[in-house]
């Protein structure tokens, strides 16, 4: 089955990456020289322009820095999803990552609110970071 997530892996970090997520692994590239962890992966260090960087292990933990709740579907293969959360997570490493927040009615969703990481598994092949909340209001 072809991977829909990274369907043609264009470089060598899209790939480490969704392979890094089969395993449930949020992986990372951090500086090697300032030491700035990116998101989106790049070749390149957006702060100093370096091109040494290493993978890192997030902890998958962080708080909701903004969201959108979707009544209507972005996709119509979402239509039985709706109402939906779409949130950027700040990462307690840095990286401001989109995904979606799932578990909870969209009411208990506030910004700066604790969450972690949960995997939904969509295939052998296909494994979604999302987030949920560490405590309910």
């Amino acid at each position: 089955m072809k991977n829909i997530l990274f369907p043609d892996a264009i470089d060598d970090y899209t790939r480490i990456f969704g392979e890094a997520c089969t395993q449930h692994s949020l992986i990372f590239q951090r500086c090697h020289d300032c030491g700035h962890v990116r998101w989106p992966l790049s070749f390149v260090c957006p702060r100093c322009a370096s091109q040494k960087a290493e993978w890192i292990q997030s902890g998958g933990k962080g708080h909701v820095y903004s969201y959108a709740v979707f009544h209507v579907p972005f996709h119509h293969k979402f239509i039985d999803k709706i109402p939906y959360i779409v949130a950027i997570i700040e990462l307690r490493e840095g990286p401001h990552f989109l995904t979606n927040i799932i578990g909870c009615e969209p009411t208990q969703v506030k910004c700066g609110m604790e969450v972690e990481i949960v995997w939904e598994d969509v295939s052998s092949e296909i494994n979604l970071p999302k987030f949920k909340l560490l405590t309910l209001p």
